[in-house]
């Protein structure tokens, strides 16, 4: 009998839905950013005279910033295209609508990938978690700091705006690789470039008072779906020793159960558990991965309603093995 445990024994049942299609990549990539046009657009159309049309309109185009994300994440996984080339190229063109420094970024989520779950290896790539025991051992200012980061109203608004316009400006992770500096200041030359032609044509005001609320929108709704598909209850964390990436994978990441549009419009990232356990299925062969393969449907699920009880939680409880809320301890 085969462990369940073994990355063979999973990587049989997944096999077939690794190959990426050129046809349905470019017609993803192609619609995505035809429809995002348009949205933005009557953004513009609206911006003077009808502006909470132009708010309305930045709810979609915020989503639609999403979807981008995700092609760009695909392409940083060699997911998106069979060839690396053709993968680099599409992930440093999204850069400039995801404020996401395609090389650096992929590093670090390739290495989140690779220790997610791991107690000893957490601080790259995911949301800052401490255990019981840390928290009740550290100093107040730590204390105060932890708690203003996992608080709601930071977490998903300054907090989500200021990672992606602010600090991924900068190669925090392995600064001193030639190849951080060139993907972040190379990103934001390319992002300077971009916006600062949009701005000369449209105008200042006009530009921000479209670009802001998609910004704001795309970070908020980015920064919950990676929030909500590993912090949960029942997640999955354990020390160097007993980890295994493949209960990482299946224990540790959610299947988020959302309405087809929302999958659409999210890339299916949804589908999260597959797609920690096989990095290389490209976002449009996930559903199909789940319908056809029994095991993966014995997943942590929750649906939206269900998912606000993860803003509850905060903390890893190492003798409860679940994570806890702040009025637990």
């Amino acid at each position: 009998m085969e462990d369940i445990k073994s990355i063979a024994y999973w990587d049989k049942l997944v096999e077939a839905y690794k190959k990426p299609s050129i046809a349905k990549s470019l017609f993803q990539l192609f619609s995505t950013l035809l429809i995002f046009s348009i949205t933005c657009y009557a953004m513009y159309l609206a911006a003077d005279n009808y502006y909470p049309i132009t708010l309305l309109l930045s709810l979609f185009a915020g989503g639609l910033i999403v979807r981008l994300f995700i092609f760009q994440h695909d392409c940083g996984h060699g997911s998106f295209f069979k060839k690396k080339k053709y993968n680099d190229w599409v992930g440093r063109f999204l850069s400039v609508f995801t404020m996401t420094p395609y090389a650096q970024w992929a590093k670090e989520h390739n290495r989140h990938h690779a220790t997610s779950g791991n107690l000893n290896h957490r601080g790259v790539g995911d949301v800052i978690t401490m255990t019981v025991k840390e928290y009740k051992e550290a100093p107040l200012k730590k204390k105060i700091i932890y708690r203003i980061y996992r608080n709601p109203l930071f977490l998903f608004t300054i907090g989500a705006f200021g990672h992606f316009t602010i600090k991924q400006r900068f190669p925090f992770y392995k600064p001193e690789r030639r190849s951080s500096w060139i993907s972040v200041l190379g990103t934001d030359l390319y992002i300077v470039a971009v916006l600062g032609g949009f701005i000369y044509a449209l105008g200042a005001v006009t530009f921000f008072k479209i670009y802001l609320p998609i910004i704001f929108v795309a970070s908020a709704t980015g920064t919950w779906m990676f929030y909500v598909q590993h912090q949960y209850e029942d997640t999955y964390w354990e020390n160097n020793k007993n980890w295994n990436y493949c209960e990482a994978a299946i224990n540790g990441s959610s299947y988020y159960h959302l309405p087809k549009f929302l999958h659409w419009l999210s890339g299916n990232i949804g589908y999260h558990h597959i797609h920690h356990l096989s990095s290389k299925i490209p976002n449009y062969n996930l559903p199909k991965c789940f319908r056809e393969v029994p095991e993966l449907q014995n997943a942590n699920k929750f649906n939206l309603w269900e998912s606000r009880k993860c803003l509850n939680v905060a903390l890893w409880d190492e003798d409860k093995h679940k994570m806890v809320g702040f009025k637990a301890i």
